[in-house]
């Protein structure tokens, strides 16, 4: 991925060979991270993703994920349609005193897309006790406590996302304030004060902590920017270890799939320290 830590191509091959790689990659059983490895599979019975499938509505798929920093998100698309999700955070419980703070996307779908965040978050109402970043890709890129109450961030997305997680003396009673102004690529002038993107110059929340206990399902606030998946974050997460070994079956008759047509379903999961996997789809018809 320009801009971010790169990325590679796993494929699903019967024998580490070049006769049996080529097979798979021209069967798209492959799938594609953001530069770790980790291996994502999405199957209907014996038949893999890269497919074209006949099925019921009584099937179901099955999908696997190896990772070494915890699974947190999973999502299955039908295309550019998010038919079903698992929300670890939320599975597991979400904590009474963590939170996290994440930025990601970008401004526009080229080369020159990063979106330049500065900025922070300010908690009143509660002790700062612990601060934890992710996800930076560049030693440039970071966080660090500016004084009692706030914790500055400096970092560049383009697609990925960054981030801080903070454990607080309590969320009950505190108040959450993030300022963060974004800038664009510095074609001309000073790359140390990047201009302010004209579609969204600043991203600014305040938040309650009691509305994000009171918000058992999801505990979160999101404010969607224009661009491209650009958006900041601010949500409860668990304090559980997350699974870097998952596995499940999703039933076709919870996706309601319109029959006759064909449904490219792919999988694409997050890890806690934000990287990234997409399986190929399996083209499918029920």
């Amino acid at each position: 991925m320009f801009g971010a830590r790169g990325g590679l191509t796993g494929v699903f091959a019967e024998r580490l060979d070049r006769a049996s790689v080529g097979r798979a990659l021209r069967a798209r059983r492959t799938f594609a991270t953001t530069g770790e490895r980790s291996f994502a599979s999405l199957r209907l019975g014996d038949r893999w993703m890269g497919e074209v499938v006949q099925a019921t509505s009584g099937d179901a798929l099955d999908y696997r994920l190896l990772g070494d920093r915890g699974w947190e998100s999973l999502r299955l698309f039908d295309g550019d349609r998010l038919v079903w999700e698992r929300d670890l955070h939320r599975e597991l419980g979400l904590s009474e005193t963590k939170i996290r703070l994440r930025l990601g996307g970008a401004r526009i779908k080229d080369r020159y897309r990063g979106a330049y965040w500065d900025g922070g978050i300010t908690v009143t109402g509660a002790a700062v006790q612990r601060v934890e970043p992710f996800g930076f890709d560049h030693p440039e890129q970071g966080c660090w406590r500016r004084d009692a109450t706030t914790v500055a961030i400096r970092t560049v997305t383009h697609g990925d996302s960054d981030g801080v997680e903070l454990a607080l003396s309590r969320l009950a009673g505190a108040r959450i304030q993030v300022r963060l102004a974004i800038g664009t690529y510095v074609k001309v002038g000073n790359p140390l004060t990047p201009p302010p993107n004209p579609h969204a110059p600043e991203a600014v929340l305040d938040i309650d902590g009691d509305a994000l206990l009171a918000d058992a399902d999801a505990g979160r606030v999101t404010r969607v920017l224009p661009g491209t998946e650009l958006e900041v974050t601010v949500e409860r997460v668990t304090e559980a270890p997350l699974p870097r070994d998952l596995a499940g079956r999703i039933p076709l008759a919870d996706l309601a799939l319109a029959p006759g047509r064909e449904h490219p379903l792919f999988l694409t999961a997050r890890q806690r320290d934000q990287s990234r996997i997409w399986t190929s789809a399996l083209f499918l018809t029920p």
